[in-house]
Parts: structure tokens; C-alpha cells; sequence
């Protein structure tokens, strides 16, 4: 089957051929003056999760995003993430477990890089 083709419907089940929505953006924000703190599921920007192209749908996450603009010519950003709606997917995810689930590149050997299904975590930490 066509990469694109197993896009429009579930990567993780390819024999599915029926398409189930899932709950993407539900969420709570509280704006302070220039400041924002956003919880609940969202659709974030930045180079670690990003909505890319797909066909079902981007990628979404869910936990806490803030983003801090009270400093002249200063930005923060922080947040940190429990789940992940992986593009292409009808599921939810745990953060370990939404990496791998497409080619991860190589190892210092030429190897591919196995990580879906050899990572535990209890989230992702980003900041910037």
C-alpha cells in the first residue's frame, strides 16, 4: 500500500478502512495581560511537535503550554506534555509511545534507530 494512501485512514491499523474522528482541541486558556496558560489538548507549534502534513489529521498534544510575554523583546515558552494524537492516527498516545511510529533515522552505527516500543516516560519537558 502507498504511504499516502494509508495516511487518509489509521496508520497504526492499515486493514481499517473506516474513519473515526478523536476529540482534538479541547482546552482551557487563561490570558494575563500579554501571557497566556493553555491546558487541555492542543495544537501546538514548535520544532519538537509540529502539526506537519496529514491526512486524517496534524499532530496534536495535551497537557500545559505557557507562553510568557511580559519582558520588552522577550518571549518564554515552556509546557509539558502527557499525550499525543500522532498525525494519521484515531488514537491517543503516551508521549514515549508516539515516538517511532514513523522512521526515526540511524544510530552512531548506520543502524535504524528502534525506539518505538523501548522508551518509558512520564512526559515531555520543552522549553524555550
Amino acid at each position: 500500500m502507498s504511504r499516502f494512501e494509508a495516511g487518509l485512514f489509521d496508520v497504526t491499523d492499515p486493514g481499517r478502512r473506516q474513519l473515526t474522528g478523536r476529540p482534538e482541541e479541547l482546552f482551557v486558556r487563561y490570558r494575563w495581560r500579554h501571557s497566556t496558560a493553555t491546558f487541555g489538548r492542543q495544537l501546538l507549534v514548535m520544532p519538537l511537535l509540529n502539526p506537519q502534513d496529514g491526512r486524517l489529521s496534524p499532530n496534536y498534544a495535551q497537557g500545559l503550554w505557557l507562553e510568557i510575554n511580559e519582558l520588552k523583546s522577550t518571549a518564554l515558552t515552556a509546557g509539558w506534555l502527557t499525550k499525543i494524537a500522532t498525525r494519521s492516527t484515531s488514537d491517543w498516545a503516551s508521549a514515549a509511545s508516539s515516538i517511532g511510529l514513523y522512521p526515526t533515522g540511524v544510530d552512531e552505527t548506520g543502524q535504524r534507530a528502534g525506539y518505538a516500543g523501548h522508551l518509558s516516560s512520564r512526559g515531555w519537558a520543552s522549553w524555550a
